[in-house]
């Protein structure tokens, strides 16, 4: 039996129970990816976000700089103290039951404002700043540009001063009409008044709060990934987190012929959880399968034998010594093939009572993600279309640009988040596919793969089609655009800002970026759409069959 370990692996029936046991292992690997990826796109659309608004804004330079300079061996926290002036707020909620529209004007308290160093914290790279001498991004006004500069703005503000009165009146009807009776039968519907935004910081402010409906409407598939995307963690710990338990996959080097832990009733069924028990039955499996082929080797072996011993007329009792191994080894056999059965069925139960529920409950919550998505960015593409107004109004005196730390910035969380949106949709591809080699695996014909198995592959095909490049190359060239910036900036050539307005540079880069990332979401939405139509379209056929059935 010397050469039996060779003969065992190359056996058919153990090729595909280690096949499985590694897709299984693979889709383990390709979930954490999942939801350590999903973590790091909302972090980047918060980073992203913050970064636009402090680019456009004179009055945060210094604040930001020395609020969020990344100190490696220090977590003591920097405090500012801010000027104690009045702004008015409005908060506006578009959500699928009915809000009150909150209006009002808060008096900041004159205390301190505490600002966290940890605001790189979620990301694998340091400040940008941190680089930077304090000479290379501090820029001073001349005199007669400055005065220039105050008047051209107050000129502006003259302009829409009229517009100004009514913003606080027109929001309140926006979050009525979008909370109202008006959309009650269409849950996220809100009417958007268009008005011509008052400053380049206000146009960012409205990129800003779309950035944040994203990552409100990521909670949802955060939670079914059993991950925290609101959780701060140290500069000294800089990788996503995951709940209860850490982003490792099994290990083939584990006690394999130990029992299947017990799985105690739960309320919520961890999808995690799910993966990692469907795992253990397939280690359970591929044991069990290869040791019945051993036995199966064995036992023709020994009938081979019994064979030549009654052509050769051997000795009785040898012939009865080989009968009787061949009945303990055949009964071994049977036993096998019943505890193959048996885990087979327990896998097959797994399958379709847990993983199946778990799967489509992700791919609907995955499909209202996109679909948030597309309608956030075409709100960011209107509202820099009314931006562009804005600079009409403004005077053909070109304003002094931002600092050259601010467009580092920017530049540096512009390519953190193309990173992260290629690695996002490539691991839901990465996953369906894996699930999908798996259920195929599971079967020798298709037709009998079960809902599992046609989700999961219509699922890979989808995502093969989403064109996540076309998004990344559209990010890509703003920032290309913002290093330009960081290099004319470092050159002191100020005086090519008098024929490029840093304001239209941003305004249309924000744009162009949106329109593109809208028209590649949009897409995904409806691929994403039309999957959970058809899944429930399959669904609600199959009921209907097995009601004709029971009648």
């Amino acid at each position: 039996m010397g050469c039996s370990s060779s003969k065992l692996e190359e056996a058919a029936s153990v090729q595909i129970c280690k096949d499985r046991k590694n897709f299984i292992k693979q889709a383990i690997k390709h979930r954490n990816q999942l939801a350590s990826s999903h973590i790091a796109y909302v972090q980047s659309l918060r980073r992203v976000s913050i970064a636009l608004c402090t680019y456009v804004d004179e009055n945060r330079y210094q604040y930001f700089l020395n609020s969020y300079m990344y100190h490696p061996y220090r977590d003591d926290k920097i405090f500012i103290e801010p000027t104690t002036t009045s702004r008015n707020v409005v908060v506006n909620y578009s959500r699928s039951q009915p809000k009150l529209p909150k209006i009002g004007t808060i008096e900041p308290k004159p205390s301190t404002i505490e600002f966290s160093d940890n605001l790189y914290a979620a990301n694998a790279y340091q400040n940008p700043f941190i680089s930077l001498n304090e000479d290379e991004y501090m820029d001073v006004e001349e005199p007669e540009k400055k005065s220039n500069h105050d008047d051209s703005n107050k000129r502006a503000r003259e302009l829409v001063e009229g517009e100004n009165r009514t913003v606080f009146q027109e929001r309140a009807n926006r979050v009525m009409i979008g909370n109202g009776n008006v959309g009650e039968d269409t849950p996220g519907f809100t009417v958007h008044l268009s008005r011509i935004p008052a400053s380049m910081l206000e146009v960012m402010k409205e990129v800003q709060a779309q950035f944040m409906v994203i990552c409100d409407a990521a909670s949802e598939v955060a939670l079914l990934l059993e991950v925290n995307i609101n959780n701060n963690h140290s500069t000294r710990d800089r990788r996503p987190q995951l709940i209860e338990a850490s982003n490792t996959t099994p290990r083939d080097g584990s006690n394999s012929n130990s029992d299947v832990p017990d799985e105690p009733f739960e309320l919520f069924k961890s999808h995690k959880a799910s993966l990692e028990r469907l795992y253990e039955w397939e280690k359970k499996l591929y044991d069990e399968v290869k040791s019945g082929e051993r036995i199966r080797l064995s036992y023709e072996k020994k009938f081979t034998q019994l064979k030549n011993e009654d052509l050769t007329g051997a000795e009785p009792s040898s012939v009865e010594r080989t009968r009787a191994s061949i009945r303990d080894l055949r009964t071994r056999l049977n036993l096998s093939f019943t505890s193959v059965e048996s885990i087979s069925k327990r896998i097959e139960d797994l399958r379709d009572e847990e993983l199946h529920p778990q799967i489509t409950e992700l791919i609907q919550s995955l499909a209202k993600l996109w679909r948030t998505m597309a309608d956030s960015h075409r709100i960011q593409k209107h509202t820099t279309s009314q931006a562009k107004l804005l600079l009409q109004l403004l005077t053909s005196t070109a304003s002094p640009p931002p600092p050259v730390a601010a467009a580092a910035s920017l530049a540096s969380e512009l390519r953190h988040w193309r990173l992260a949106f290629s690695a996002w949709t490539a691991s839901q591809h990465a996953y369906a596919t894996t699930l999908s080699n798996w259920a195929h695996s599971c079967v020798s014909d298709p037709a009998q793969g079960g809902p599992v198995l046609i989700l999961c592959t219509k699922w890979a095909k989808m995502m093969e089609m989403v064109d996540e490049r076309k998004a990344g190359e559209g990010i890509g060239r703003l920032e290309e655009r913002m290093k330009a910036v960081v290099a004319r900036g470092k050159r002191r050539q100020r005086e090519e800002w008098e024929e490029e307005d840093w304001r239209r540079v941003i305004c249309d880069g924000v744009g162009e970026v949106v329109a593109v990332v809208e028209e590649v979401t949009a897409a995904a939405a409806e691929l994403y759409e039309n999957l959970v139509r058809e899944w429930r379209e399959e669904e609600r056929g199959g009921e209907e069959g097995r009601g004709g059935d029971g009648e």
